[in-house]
């Protein structure tokens, strides 16, 4: 990885490769062929190119192993794709409400613009590891909505934490989501799959689910490859914000007419056909974060 990170005058110098020489007239002389030569020749003869690296997180050797574990476990008892068909994944979404998100603006082209002080968004928060504090601070409104999806399942529930950052907790999980989905879930027989968010893995819900008969199946920490939720999710949060929403009210309305109406549902049926293969390749990659 960091060879294929070298310049390209260094990764063709370390192959062997003695570089031609150009002749110039301001200065004059010779000087080594330039890094845009060597790329131009590197894509036309073997269509490499210099990109963006995609980044992974590298889970720990405990967190890998409880990935495999899970696989190991999901595929003998649901062996084909079809058998994961009953099974509805959940998460929480958190949407900023307001002009706190980040602006695409129209403008001329050129840096000269680009910096210009009325086309600068200036905000209180900038990038996504300062947004749990600013929510402490108060400075970015959120909606907090319960989402979950099935083969033939969707359901959005709104709900309020006492907390600043919207993060679940047992009392609202128990006493608001769960008894929303519970006659639906114990009539379909379907199973709810959950992340392993201390509210959902706490002992409260265990003894509720376990007294109103609600299936439970929790994901291993750190996995949203393995969720058919979070492969929509970033589309869904992608449209939500191509327009301002102010207040809650038309967040709400908004976010539920993408989720329960924009939604291709052909679409999740097929990630559902072909689930099981997230878990093989999660055993491939020996526990590590997959390209789901």
């Amino acid at each position: 990885m960091d060879d294929r990170g070298k310049p390209w005058q260094d990764i063709a110098e370390d192959a062997g490769v003695i570089l031609p020489k150009t002749t110039h007239f301001k200065p004059p002389g010779l000087r080594t062929v330039e890094p845009r030569s060597i790329r131009r020749a590197c894509k036309s003869d073997e269509g490499i190119i210099n990109a963006v690296c995609d980044e992974e997180k590298e889970l720990s050797k405990p967190q890998a192993k409880e990935r495999v574990q899970f696989s190991i476990k999901q595929l003998l008892y649901r062996p084909h794709s079809e058998y994961w068909r009953d099974v509805c994944f959940s998460d929480e979404f958190h949407l900023g409400i307001g002009p706190q998100i980040t602006k695409y603006i129209k403008r001329k082209l050129g840096k000269e613009h680009r910096y210009k002080p009325q086309n600068i968004h200036r905000k209180k928060v900038t990038v996504k590891d300062t947004k749990a504090k600013a929510r402490e601070e108060g400075h970015l409104n959120l909606l907090s909505v319960w989402v979950v999806i099935g083969y033939n399942y969707r359901k959005i529930i709104l709900y309020n934490v006492s907390n600043t950052v919207g993060k679940m907790t047992a009392k609202v999980y128990t006493e608001t989501i769960l008894p929303a989905i519970l006659d639906d879930f114990t009539s379909q027989g379907l199973t709810l799959c959950q992340d392993a968010d201390s509210a959902h893995t706490s002992k409260v819900t265990t003894a509720w689910a376990q007294k109103h008969g609600l299936s439970l199946l929790t994901l291993p920490g750190v996995s949203p490859d393995l969720s058919i939720l979070e492969t929509e999710a970033h589309p869904v949060k992608r449209k939500f914000h191509a327009r301002r929403c102010i207040t809650e009210k038309a967040a709400m309305a908004r976010f539920e007419q993408i989720f329960m109406e924009e939604l291709d549902q052909n679409k999740i049926q097929n990630l559902y056909d072909f689930y099981t293969l997230r878990l093989w390749d999660c055993r491939r990659a020996e526990g590590q974060m997959t390209k789901f």
